[in-house]
Order: C-alpha cells, then structure tokens, then sequence
C-alpha cells in the first residue's frame, strides 16, 4: 500500500513551488520530513517514512524535487546503519 498519485503529485508541486518562490533548501526538506511524518502517523501504519519518500521520489519527473527526497532518504538510510552498528 503506497500513497495515491494525487498525494504525491501534491507533495511534489508544493516542493516545486518552494524552489520557484526560493525557500532554502533547508525549509524544503523539513517540509518533506514533515509531510512524510504526516501520512505515516495519521494514514496507515503499514507506510514507513523511507517507503512514503522513495515513492514521492518515483513519482518525481524534475531532477530538483527529486533530488530532496532522495537527500532525505539518503540521511536517513545512514541514521539507520549508524543505530545497527552502535
């Protein structure tokens, strides 16, 4: 079970509007890490925060709203590795 197109669609227009009006990328990726927290806690607890932001990812066509969620997968892929090997 992943997010609908819609879902998606809207998340990735919000995060091109950031980067048309100039939001820091900072601002943008709080914006995803909020919005991924968002559907996880109050959708389904069968979606995890990485699964929501891979597909947000796929469903991205420009390089630049894609490059944030997979920023954001990225750390917290890392985060994870560090948690296994402490």
């Amino acid at each position: 079970m992943f997010p609908h197109a819609r879902t998606l669609r809207k998340a990735r227009e919000q995060v091109k509007n950031m980067v048309t009006h100039g939001f820091s990328t900072h601002e943008i990726r709080i914006y995803l890490q909020r919005w991924a927290l968002w559907w996880r806690v109050n959708t389904s607890e069968l979606w995890q925060i990485d699964d929501i932001l891979n597909q947000y990812s796929v469903a991205c066509w420009d390089l630049t709203t894609k490059q944030y969620g997979v920023g954001i997968l990225a750390k917290l892929t890392y985060a994870q590795m560090q948690q296994q090997v402490s």
